[in-house]
């Protein structure tokens, strides 16, 4: 195939000049792989990624898709990037999610499914709203009990607490507890 008249003097050939395509692809490619090996380097240097995030990262660098693939599968066997690791990292910084909005959240960030769907079902909805309710009794406190309880289900089940966690979390901190147990 001919090269374009307009790239020809960029490249410093002659117009019309045959061009083996696949080689220029596979030497494009032979140069890409050390820079895109630096630049996902220092895209994992600042903080813990998924192996989606880092292929997206180089797909938006300019990087050719065998070559970011092939970068991502490095990092991924030598361990520099493991999207279990990151998914526990997530859900240790997350305390305010439950399990069902852990989950929601991995995957949103490039956890593949499986590994989300196990990470957060180790996660206790009871333990998480239960370091919540300091912060249910501050936020809606100084409300009339009805109106506290509506807003504290609210926003336990936006980040997918259990109804039934949600709902003993924010007796617990909006007050009648323990005496409105058994009903």
């Amino acid at each position: 195939m001919a090269l374009p008249s307009r790239d020809c003097g960029e490249l410093g050939v002659e117009p019309g000049a045959e061009v083996d395509w696949e080689g220029l692809s596979a030497e494009a490619a032979r140069l890409q792989v050390g820079p895109a090996g630096d630049d996902a380097a220092r895209y994992l240097s600042t903080s813990e990624r998924t192996a989606k995030s880092l292929a997206s990262y180089l797909a938006r660098r300019g990087y050719l898709p065998e070559v970011a693939s092939s970068v991502v599968s490095r990092f991924v066997e030598n361990r520099w990037v493991d999207d279990e690791r990151f998914a526990r990292l997530f859900a240790e910084s997350r305390p305010d999610l439950g399990r069902a909005g852990l989950g929601r959240e991995l995957v949103k960030r490039g956890v593949p499914a499986p590994v989300a769907a196990r990470v957060s079902g180790e996660r206790s909805d009871r333990e998480s709203a239960g370091g919540l309710i300091s912060l249910l009794r501050r936020r809606y406190g100084g409300l009339p009990k009805e109106a506290a309880l509506r807003r504290a289900l609210g926003f336990l089940a936006r980040r997918g607490f259990s109804g039934a966690e949600a709902w003993r979390a924010a007796r617990e901190a909006l007050g009648g507890g323990d005496s409105d147990e058994g009903s």
